[in-house]
């Protein structure tokens, strides 16, 4: 009698079973991402000349869509470098909202001579997600072993870093994330008005 027709075979079993084939699906979606890649880089090596960017997604979202996570710095900068799906000579990639298959694409990339940049942000660590936490930590740290330059997003950022991905990038600096002086300025001051804390994040 094959497994699933036991009389109490149910979703313990099915649990078990999937379990048990998991680690079988992960070439296949290793293979489906080298496939992606491969496709997006179709053609000739990276155009030389202005900086063609492309974010790792078909779609940047604008900014007046609500974004969470680090793709949120990709809406104001694809204004002045537009998502660029092919023919595209920069492959700009936030760790913090990385594609499916990110890996597959910056390999690929560079066998294109695109450069690679990485946006660097937090890592995972033992307090946060247990002995898991390297396995979260793997694909950022390739993608610092291949980039041609990393923006760390503050100094703790590079510390971390360095402290759970053990990769010193080829070339660094530190940028801090950006505001919007245009929407975001001090307004008139009234001293006669309560002290207001605004408190933001998605954490």
């Amino acid at each position: 009698v094959r497994d699933f027709e036991r009389p109490g075979w149910g979703d313990r079993d099915a649990g078990s079973l999937r379990a048990r084939l998991r680690p079988l699906s992960l070439p296949a979606r290793e293979v489906i991402a080298r496939l992606k890649a491969a496709y997006r880089l179709i053609g000739s090596a990276a155009p030389h000349g202005q900086a063609r960017v492309f974010y790792g997604y078909r779609r940047v979202q604008g900014e007046k869509t609500v974004t969470i996570g680090g793709l949120v710095k990709v809406q104001a900068l694809a204004r002045v470098f537009p998502n660029t799906l092919h023919g595209f000579n920069v492959l700009y990639l936030v760790s913090s909202g990385l594609p499916q298959g990110a890996v597959a694409l910056a390999r690929a990339a560079k066998r294109k001579n695109v450069r690679v940049v990485i946006n660097q942000n937090g890592v995972a660590y033992p307090g946060w997600y247990g002995q898991k936490f390297e396995s979260i930590n793997a694909p950022m740290a390739e993608l610092l072993r291949i980039a041609d330059h990393v923006f760390y997003q503050s100094e703790f950022c590079r510390m971390a870093a360095a402290e759970f991905l053990r990769v010193r990038p080829v070339s660094s600096e530190i940028l801090y994330n950006s505001i919007d002086t245009a929407k975001f300025s001090p307004g008139r001051q009234a001293d006669d008005l309560p002290l207001t804390l605004l408190l933001a994040g998605s954490q």
